[in-house]
């Protein structure tokens, strides 16, 4: 097994807002390993790119905090860097991130080649004209034709999956340990998801670097990841190997997510949604976050709130129907 790239425990990660403090994250304790993808999976709102953000630190602040919690990267405590030891050692060359949305991601006035040298010049200390070099190579690494050419054109000249392809182009420069992908086939068709994942997976490859993968797309996920965390109002509520997880879900939760997935439809084609609609993070409901969206709610689910239940194989859940 892998050592662990970023350990994070107790992570809490809020937004104080006029109606009240947000807990978007809220307690979050997940594990990368060196070279692994790891799929983090659940419903919009439920804490997964603000866990991404937060290993960046990336939230804005205000009106966003971490209040609580360690992020460790190799080791080392990434909330006790200096915003100057941030931007030299971690973001950008250690730990890169590919944004949601493609289509403006990219700073409309500037080329792409002056966009994508800019890592190089920053994080390599290279001068223009090599910079410029090394953004042609980038380009045509991730199978941008006529690279030496399009580095000189304007972001809207590239069309969604060119755009998809150098932003990862740009995340990969200096070959990171980690990259974090969020939601990286979102507004693609299938043809261009299909090629930029196997673009992932061949760069994956060849630089052993480990991957963050957030989906709502869990055929994507079981296509890419090795290991899976499922996450709900945010907490961690399942982690376990990708194929136990899609062979046996263990959470209430991750069944629901599995059985609305369309791949799981019954014999009429029919979908089985998830009841009830997430929690307000001003103000959860006690106990377990998902009891009242639950089909097999107990009485000490409403009342007291899950911890972490450790099983055979490695996998973590958190339900008290796994309290023995």
């Amino acid at each position: 097994m892998s050592e662990a790239l970023v350990e994070i425990s107790g992570l809490k990660t809020h937004f104080f807002t006029e109606d009240g403090v947000v807990r978007a994250v809220d307690g979050v304790d997940l594990s990368i390993r060196a070279g692994e993808t790891l799929g983090l999976v659940g419903e919009s709102g439920c804490g997964k790119t603000v866990t991404a953000k937060s290993i960046l630190r990336l939230i804005p602040e205000p009106p966003g905090r971490i209040v609580a919690g360690r992020i460790l990267f190799q080791g080392r405590d990434v909330l006790g860097l200096s915003k100057k030891e941030l931007r030299r050692e971690l973001r950008g060359n250690r730990i890169a991130m590919i944004f949601q949305d493609p289509m403006t991601s990219l700073n409309p006035v500037y080329t792409v080649g002056n966009q994508l040298s800019e890592v190089f010049r920053i994080h390599r200390g290279l001068g223009r004209r090599r910079a410029l070099a090394e953004s042609a190579a980038a380009l045509g690494g991730v199978g941008i034709a006529s690279p030496e050419r399009m580095i000189l054109e304007y972001p809207h000249r590239f069309s969604g999956g060119m755009r998809q392809r150098a932003m990862i182009a740009m995340a990969l420069a200096c070959h990171p340990l980690l990259l974090i992908a969020d939601e990286p086939s979102t507004a693609l068709d299938v043809t261009i998801q299909a090629q930029i994942l196997e673009l992932m997976r061949g760069l994956k490859r060849e630089l052993g670097t480990a991957i963050l993968l957030i989906t709502h797309n869990l055929g994507v996920v079981a296509e890419m990841a090795d290991r899976i965390a499922v996450m709900y109002a945010g907490h961690v509520v399942e982690s376990s190997e990708a194929m136990d997880f899609f062979d046996r879900p263990l959470h209430p939760y991750s069944t629901g997510l599995l059985h609305s997935f369309p791949g799981r439809a019954d014999r009429r084609g029919r979908l089985t949604p998830i009841p009830g609609t997430i929690p307000d993070l001003i103000q959860p409901p006690p106990g377990c976050r998902f009891h009242p969206r639950c089909d097999r709610v107990m009485p000490r689910c409403r009342q007291d709130f899950p911890p972490i239940f450790d099983l055979p194989g490695g996998r973590q859940v958190r339900c008290w129907l796994y309290e023995q």
